[in-house]
């Protein structure tokens, strides 16, 4: 498993999924993209966090800038790959 910073230039649906997918590196959980589930439970946890996000809603006013930390499920994986807290 590895930890992937992706920055996508447009909002499209699905744009990291599918691009990850593409490269034939999904992204855990994936099933839609992959074609298969990683794993053996019914509902896969898709591992896919937007961990900022920095909005310039007006041109006067500095940007929005909100973070977030990592859900609680993906955290096992996410120390696995090097996170620390």
């Amino acid at each position: 498993h590895s930890w992937v910073a992706c920055y996508p230039r447009t909002g499209r649906t699905h744009q990291i999924r599918v691009h990850l997918a593409a490269l034939g590196h999904p992204i855990v959980g994936e099933t839609i993209y992959a074609g298969r589930a990683l794993d053996d439970t019914t509902q896969p946890t898709l591992h896919l966090h937007s961990r900022r996000i920095v909005l310039p809603l007006s041109a006067s006013k500095p940007a929005t800038d909100v973070s977030a930390p990592p859900p609680e499920h993906m955290l096992e994986l996410l120390k696995m790959c090097g996170l620390s807290d």
